[in-house]
């Protein structure tokens, strides 16, 4: 299956497509979430075809789109490390280890915390900056610019 069964066969042209994949930077869903937002916006406005300027102007919608999704599939910890970070801001490594064993009910070991927080930071939600004791959580800029 291409992206062209469920569009007209001249729908999306070469350039529009490197806007999506620019936009993406690598991410597949947000590729996919582009792409469906776009078709969606050029058929409500009786259009034929996407543009770029009409990958451009759902961009932010996408973006939200998926930063919504990745939220929703957040295990409770993740979560909760992530709503420690959001909360806090920028939060360094020992206190969002004490927040989170006073928050969670049955906190994860450290090595299970350590991979949450890798994979937070994989999904574009926080960022990490510096290592061992000085390391220094906060939320990623893509993600700030959605929720505030």
């Amino acid at each position: 299956m291409s992206i062209f069964s469920a569009l007209a066969p001249d729908a999306v042209d070469e350039r529009t497509l490197a806007t999506i994949a620019d936009l993406a930077a690598g991410d597949a869903r947000l590729a996919i979430a582009l792409l469906r937002r776009a078709a969606k916006e050029a058929e409500a406005e009786g259009q034929d075809y996407l543009s770029p300027g009409l990958v451009a102007a759902v961009s932010d919608s996408a973006t939200a789109e998926v930063h919504e999704r990745n939220i929703a599939l957040l295990s409770t910890h993740q979560r909760l490390l992530y709503e420690i970070i959001a909360k806090a801001g920028t939060v360094g490594a020992k206190e969002l280890r004490l927040t989170y064993e006073a928050e969670a009910s049955r906190p994860e070991s450290p090595a299970t915390r350590r991979r949450y927080l890798d994979s937070l930071e994989r999904y574009g939600l926080i960022k990490q900056r510096g290592s061992t004791r000085g390391t220094r959580y906060c939320i990623a800029d893509s993600a700030l610019r959605i929720t505030q």
